[in-house]
């Protein structure tokens, strides 16, 4: 439901980001994915090294008045009122906002939020979008972007996933439309792809293959996954054929694709 969606926090983890598959205690839509770190580094340099503390004794160096150190030994006694105002200084500067997440983070990869975002509005049943497509930023290949999303349906997307030299995560909803004895159901079915275009250089296909896990715990849930080159093998005919190889007892007997040409008929086994 939206409200299941929407009330997902997104806690900020501490943990490294080493990839834990698609298993564990994440719990989609109530968790996050536990393999992520959340939070860049911020800017700036350690306190340590900005107000000249001592690791050791946690204490300002300085000098008397007079020049002698104040280190421990010759002059430990400093004045209280200095020690007090020091103290009084410190505790006025206000302590600094955490920054607001706004990214998963797998090693150097960067996934924006507003793709998970996305990944909720075509799993909300209530809402029009049906897919969205994502890849890597033609400005910051360490970064995902979304290239797309909509509610026309499949043959959107596939024109969508138009350039030949890109990597695309797709992910995307057909409706499964049983008819039997005059009575209809019809249930959601999500599918994960990748398109890999066939001008697409060896190091960024091989950087895909090792981050497509990564996409596919954010755009996850999906009845089916696919690899293919391009993004005209994602027909109707063929995405339906593969939905009912893999759908069992319960097999529908037609696929909404979105697009409003109606359902997509497949043969009674």
């Amino acid at each position: 439901s939206a409200a299941a969606c929407t009330g997902r926090s997104r806690t900020s983890l501490s943990c490294t980001a080493a990839f834990r598959g698609s298993t564990g205690a994440r719990g989609y839509p109530s968790g996050s994915p536990a393999w992520y770190k959340f939070v860049q580094p911020r800017p700036g340099s350690s306190p340590l090294s900005e107000g000249g503390f001592s690791p050791s004794c946690g204490r300002r160096n300085s000098k008397a008045g007079d020049g002698t150190a104040i280190d421990g030994t010759e002059g430990a006694a400093a004045p209280a009122a200095e020690a007090a105002a020091e103290a009084v200084a410190e505790a006025a500067v206000p302590e600094e906002e955490p920054e607001e997440p706004t990214h998963y983070v797998y090693g150097e990869l960067r996934i924006p939020f507003e793709a998970e975002d996305g990944w909720m509005r075509v799993r909300e049943t209530s809402l029009p979008q049906n897919w969205l497509l994502l890849s890597y930023s033609r400005a910051d290949p360490d970064l995902v972007e979304i290239v797309g999303e909509g509610d026309d349906g499949l043959a959107a997307l596939r024109a969508a996933a138009c350039d030949s030299g890109r990597v695309y995560w797709a992910f995307f909803l057909v409706v499964g439309v049983d008819t039997r004895r005059g009575v209809v159901s019809r249930r959601p079915k999500y599918v994960f792809a990748t398109v890999g275009g066939a001008e697409v250089d060896v190091r960024t296909r091989t950087r895909a293959l090792l981050h497509t896990g990564a996409v596919g715990a954010v755009l996850q849930e999906a009845h089916l996954h696919c690899e293919v080159e391009s993004a005209e093998e994602l027909s109707d005919a063929a995405v339906a054929a593969r939905l009912a190889q893999i759908g069992g007892a319960h097999r529908p007997n037609g696929y909404d694709f979105g697009d409003g040409g109606g359902a997509v008929r497949v043969e009674e086994e």
